[in-house]
Parts: structure tokens; sequence; C-alpha cells
């Protein structure tokens, strides 16, 4: 086999990942009484956030939300993932604060519909530089091609020309897909729960990494971190209380590197 086809781009220009359902939902929360919000985030707060997959509970995607409240003026049209809240990240980095790159402007058409303007964000930067980046090389270091059909330029056009409503239907997205092929695959595949990539970086971080993270902070005085708060988060972790495992991930990584990149 020399070339195989991948659906990548279905989910950007379809509607298809979750974090569009949470866009949806939050427009809703915001039109609640906020004494009712209030009662909602304590209820959520309250319980410990499970280490595993958004997609294996509901509780995971309950925390997930009330993130995404707590993060709303941090949001901008750029929808690489934000990991910190704008005053979160004050804390940890406080020389870093308000400083960063401009985020790429999101074409005007797709403005008007915030998650419209998510998908276009994801299509536009998402998937160019991370899915289809990661594809590109993992199937080329196999000596294999790749296309996508959903990439074709007439699809694109096409998707993002019409509506939100002919995407998503409630809270359940690629409607058109749905509608167009359901009498051609069995009904197990279109009710199956959606098979992420995560790796277990929860996992790492309340082991081995969390270790290499705490040795990278003492080892190393030149860094933009305030050290006591990252362990404190590293702490929040491993005690089980929340999921901090990509906000570490950020962290560590940027340690790893200053600590072997030495030499530069």
């Amino acid at each position: 086999v020399k070339v195989a086809l991948s659906g990548d781009g279905a989910d950007e220009l379809f509607s298809g990942y979750q974090r569009y359902q949470g866009r949806a939902l939050l427009r809703w929360y915001f039109r609640m009484p906020r004494f009712l919000q209030r009662r909602i985030e304590q209820s959520i707060e309250a319980l410990p956030e499970p280490m595993v997959h958004h997609s294996r509970s509901l509780l995971k995607k309950a925390h997930l939300f009330y993130d995404l409240i707590k993060r709303q003026e941090s949001e901008t049209p750029y929808i690489a993932p934000i990991n910190y809240a704008n005053h979160v990240f004050a804390r940890l980095a406080p020389s870093l604060a308000d400083r960063g790159h401009c985020p790429p402007l999101i074409p005007a058409a797709a403005k008007a519909d915030s998650i419209m303007e998510m998908m276009a964000a994801d299509a536009t930067i998402y998937l160019p530089q991370d899915i289809l980046f990661k594809v590109d090389r993992a199937s080329m270091a196999h000596s294999l091609e790749t296309r996508a059909p959903f990439l074709d330029t007439r699809v694109v056009e096409l998707a993002f020309s019409l509506p939100r409503i002919w995407h998503r239907r409630g809270y359940s997205g690629k409607h058109m897909l749905r509608e167009t092929f359901s009498d051609l695959l069995p009904t197990t595949i279109w009710k199956r729960r959606k098979q992420g990539f995560g790796v277990p970086v929860d996992q790492w971080f309340r082991a081995k990494l969390g270790e290499e993270l705490r040795e990278l902070l003492h080892k190393q005085n030149q860094h933009p971190f305030n050290a006591s708060e990252v362990l404190s988060m590293l702490d929040e972790h491993c005690l089980g209380h929340r999921d901090r495992g990509y906000r570490l991930w950020n962290i560590y990584v940027y340690l790893f590197w200053k600590e072997h990149a030495a030499w530069l």
C-alpha cells in the first residue's frame, strides 16, 4: 500500500469536535440567573476531576466546561488551546503576563457565529499546524502517502458557505455527514463515542515526569516561573484533586528545552 485516505478535516469543516458543543452550551449557561450558575459551579468544583479522556466521563466534561467558564476573559479568536486564564498565568509567570503573539485573522464571514468562527480557526490554524503536520510526519516515516478527501477545495468552500444549522442539530455535530452517509455505514459507527489520540500526560506527572519537573524547577534559577505556584499545581494534580496534566506539560517542555539547549 502506497497511498491511504484519511478523514482529516471532517471535524473542522462539519463541526465534529465536542468543544463546539461546549461553546453552544455556554450561550445557554450565561442566560441562567447568576445564583443558579454559582450553584452549578460549586457542585462541579466540589467533585474530584477524573483523570481520563473527556469522551469517557460526563464528570470530566463538566470540569472542562467549568474551566472554559473561568477562562472566558482569556479567550481570543485564535483557537489553539488556551490552557491558562489570564489571572492564573500571571501567578505562574509574572514576567510574561500580558505578553504574546498576535493571533492571525479569521475570515470575517465566520465571525457572525461563534461556533463557525471556532471551526474556521481550527481549519486555518489547528488543522495545518497540528493534525496534518503529525499525520504527514508519521506517514512519510513509513513511505506512505496520505490524502484527505474532505480537504478538497470545493468541499471546504461548500462547508463554510453553509450556516451553522446545517452543521449541527441540537448539540450533535456532523449533521450533514450523518444525513448523507447514514445508509452506507452501520449504526454502531454513527453512535460510538469519539476516539481521541490523547496521551496519558496526567499519569506521567503522577509518576516519573512529576519528579523530573520538580528537579528542573530546583536546578534552574533563570526561568520565568513562580516555582511555588507550579509545585502547588503539581501537588494538586498528584493528589487527584484536579487534572493539570497539559498545563504542567507546557512548563515541563520549556524547562526541559532550556536544560538541554544551554549550548545555544
